[in-house]
């Protein structure tokens, strides 16, 4: 009983879904079951009304007129199924695909913190692998309805076999009571055994796959020959899948076998029935032929009845995986608050962060305030925890412990769409999207574009000469996913976008994190003057391991392991034989060459 509740919970979920999206499709697919269910016996029955005319000796006109009529009705129906069914393969793909997106926008308004952790990741795969016409949600709603419809013809038939003897009908639900017993047991081991255990498999399989079209990746494959490796973990991952599915495999034609025979065993019971009675008790031909086209529906319809419960069941256990996924909620205090600000100051106030299943902190007992328009440098060595900083600051983490302040408000009460708006953020790793340069620069679809704006910034940038010389100017496409005639842009080139990014947004907090890792030292130091006078009475933090920043910089933070371990201006870090002082001497002659070249240029 437990389990019959969960498929309907789930059919009836799946149901509601599926008619948010259209609900037509669910009132054509009642109608379906009826018609179909009806459509079965209908021109076995017009078989039946001219053998008996024929047996009854009816005149001819009569003979025709009712045949006529019946056969009028089984075409109209037969010829409604039809039209319906032509209309189920688009709308169900259509509907897949529409849930499909509603499960990628699920994905991108959850919680970055947690869409990062593993099991995250595996449920998402779940709930990806299985949304299609005849699996999770829209596989319940067609296999469902497609129950319901065969459940009809058993109904119907079983009446009419009753009416020759009721003792069959409780044979023959015996012996299904048995294939119902195993098409369950079936379908549960390969839900348990199979598709839960396949999905960490799936996503190593496809980025391996994936991997070598990857134009960024691509170059180190091909020079660190690591195209072996990659080979190896793909054989690795499809060893393991092929392993569960060939042991699947083998369980599930042994259940086939067992479930055919039963078959064979109640469609014998039946046929050695329907002799016996024309033999024995003088059955008119024109009710054997009608029993005949009954019983064959019969053991059809109960034979679809056990396997789509088993489907079904299936299907109800994907539903719930991609229930579960929709469902996923990060527990945090009520964002409701927003922030309208043209100047804001920032203070963490003892923060502290620890990465999921990671002993220790990440960062470790953070203090410090930026004023209203200061300009601040966060500098340390790799892996110090400063991207990690930038990532609480940006509302994608949650300190585990401490505050993080915006003009006072603590964010994690702030509306999401609030916080976007004050913080101009420019990662390490810069994405470029299969759109126009301008898009990609705006962050906005054609019609939104400020293009007179987006080409003030590529000039003050000076990525003009480039935009220039390309054919279709800011409206060139950038990667080919979409486009053959797009470009590819060089890593500064992509930097400098993502520099022209923040800048269109212009938002009064910018956080650049390495943001001039891929340019050459001249090009990074005139870029972070030209930036520092653009982005003039904006919050700014600039995050680097390399110091090229830092003088033109209010004030430095030095981070190290997680810790603030010095604060103040160049100057007067450098008057300390502390970490500063020793990584800027370090990187000191490097910058004194291309202040040099600089100065020659001039």
């Amino acid at each position: 009983m437990e389990e019959k509740a969960h498929i309907v919970k789930e059919f009836i979920y799946a149901v509601k879904e599926v008619a948010s999206i259209d609900k037509l499709f669910i009132y054509q697919k009642i109608l379906y079951a009826i018609l179909s269910s009806v459509n079965s016996f209908a021109y076995a029955y017009v078989i039946r009304v001219a053998v008996s005319a024929i047996e009854q000796n009816k005149p001819i006109e009569i003979f025709i007129r009712d045949v006529l009529i019946v056969s009028g009705i089984a075409f109209l129906i037969s010829f409604g199924r039809k039209m319906l069914d032509q209309t189920f393969w688009y709308k169900s793909d259509r509907i897949a695909t529409i849930l499909k997106q509603q499960k990628s926008i699920r994905t991108l308004e959850m919680d970055y913190e947690l869409l990062e952790r593993p099991e995250t990741q595996d449920a998402a795969e779940k709930a990806t692998r299985r949304i299609n016409a005849w699996n999770g949600v829209m596989g319940l709603v067609n296999n469902g309805f497609m129950l319901i419809e065969h459940f009809l013809m058993f109904i119907i038939a079983s009446a009419i076999v009753i009416s020759v003897n009721w003792l069959l009908i409780i044979a023959i639900l015996v012996l299904a009571l048995f294939k119902v017993l195993f098409e369950n047991k079936n379908q549960k081991r390969e839900k348990h055994e199979f598709y839960d255990k396949t999905p960490p498999m799936w996503r190593r399989i496809g980025y391996t796959n994936n991997i070598a079209s990857t134009l960024t990746i691509g170059k180190d494959l091909r020079i660190y020959a690591m195209d072996e490796f990659i080979s190896q973990e793909r054989n690795d991952a499809t060893g393991e899948y092929l392993k569960i599915a060939i042991k699947n495999r083998k369980k599930t034609i042994i259940n086939s076998i067992l479930i055919n025979f039963i078959t064979f065993f109640d469609t014998l019971l039946l046929y050695g029935f329907m002799i016996y009675e024309v033999i024995y008790n003088d059955m008119k031909i024109a009710t054997f032929t009608f029993m005949v086209s009954s019983v064959y529906t019969l053991t059809n319809a109960l034979h679809i009845v056990i396997r789509q419960n088993a489907h079904v069941l299936r299907n109800s256990l994907e539903t719930k995986d991609y229930r579960n996924f929709m469902s996923i909620e990060y527990v945090r205090e009520q964002e409701n608050q927003t922030i309208e600000a043209d100047h804001i100051e920032v203070e963490f106030k003892n923060v502290y962060y620890s990465y999921y299943m990671q002993e220790g902190y990440a960062l470790e007992d953070v203090s410090f305030k930026i004023k209203k328009g200061e300009k601040i440098a966060l500098v340390g060595y790799n892996g110090a925890g400063k991207t990690t900083l930038v990532k609480l600051l940006g509302g994608l983490y949650h300190p585990t412990k401490g505050q993080i302040l915006i003009n006072g408000i603590d964010i994690e009460t702030l509306e999401r769409e609030s916080l976007q708006k004050l913080i101009s953020l420019v990662f390490q790793e810069n994405i470029m999207y299969a759109l126009e340069i301008a898009e990609n620069i705006a962050m906005a679809t054609t019609e939104n574009v400020d293009y007179e704006k987006v080409a003030d910034i590529v000039k003050l940038i000076e990525l003009n000469k480039k935009v220039e010389s390309l054919p279709n100017k800011i409206k060139t496409h950038i990667t080919r996913e979409l486009d053959e005639t797009a470009i590819e842009l060089s890593g500064g080139e992509t930097q400098l976008v993502a520099l022209a990014r923040a800048m269109y947004k212009n938002a009064p907090l910018y956080v650049l994190d390495e943001p001039t890792s891929a340019m050459d030292a001249l090009n990074e130091v005139h870029m972070y003057r030209s930036f520092n006078d653009i982005i003039r009475g904006n919050t700014a933090i600039f995050i680097s391991h390399r110091l090229s920043s830092t003088k033109f910089c209010d004030r430095i933070i030095f981070i190290n392991e997680g810790k603030i371990i010095e604060t103040g201006t160049h100057h007067e870090l450098m008057e300390r034989d502390g970490e500063y002082k020793k990584m800027f001497s370090m990187q000191s002659n490097y910058y004194k060459e291309a202040t040099n070249e600089e100065t020659q240029n001039n």
